[in-house]
């Protein structure tokens, strides 16, 4: 059995519920420049990408930029959402309580969004500040491994030694380029493929608990 060292968490989707709030919130500030999604195809379109991927959907799909801050609207408008509306992810409270080997975050979102959905949710108190990781820092995003390759690194831990626990595509396809084992956590509404290399898919968090135990990673 592989000696395990390191759980890596993506964010959005892992460690707290914000997918279904961010997909609303895009659908909103796309409303008023033409672009009508309900909040299942906003989510199914952008949930686990990158900011820069949701503005060329924009210019593709108008044909032009517009002279609007979507970045800026978005960021502003979810902040706010998140504040009044998210939670910790079903389940995922006991398995920080209980994993007896070192975790991190690695998230595309930017770092100053990491950090107010972990406080909003107090979750925040399981990671050392040190060990929260922004594709933003590196100016790398998932589906490219270099974010988990760097969270390794930072931590001191062999990829292989790592697992990562994602719920996009995006995420899976990084674990398994930068050579780590990944669950994938995948929710109904955007189903997870269940045929990516190293990856295996569950339904729920309780399910990833009992897969991290029979590894020995809890208490």
């Amino acid at each position: 059995m592989e000696d395990y060292k390191l759980v890596i968490f993506d964010c959005d989707g892992v460690l707290v519920d914000s997918e279904m709030i961010s997909a609303q919130v895009i659908a909103d500030v796309l409303r008023p420049i033409g672009i009508n999604l309900t909040a299942e195809e906003s989510y199914k379109t952008f949930v686990g990408g990158s900011m820069a991927e949701t503005l060329s959907y924009v210019e593709d799909k108008l044909g032009y930029m517009p002279d609007v801050d979507i970045k800026e609207n978005y960021r502003r408008l979810s902040f706010s959402a998140y504040r009044e509306k998210m939670k910790p992810v079903k389940g995922v409270v006991n398995i920080l309580n209980s994993l007896n080997v070192e975790k991190c975050v690695a998230s595309n979102g930017p770092k100053a969004k990491i950090d107010l959905n972990l406080e909003i949710t107090n979750l925040k108190r399981f990671f050392d500040p040190n060990k929260i990781f922004s594709a933003y820092d590196i100016q790398k995003w998932k589906p490219d491994p270099t974010l988990y390759l760097n969270a390794a690194e930072v931590c001191g831990v062999d990829p292989s030694q790592c697992i990562v626990i994602e719920d996009s595509i995006h995420g899976l396809v990084a674990a398994e380029a930068a050579g780590m084992k990944s669950f994938g956590i995948s929710y109904p509404i955007k189903p997870l493929p269940t045929n990516i290399k190293g990856s295996i898919v569950f339904s729920n968090m309780q399910m990833i608990k009992e897969e991290l135990e029979e590894l020995g990673l809890m208490k």
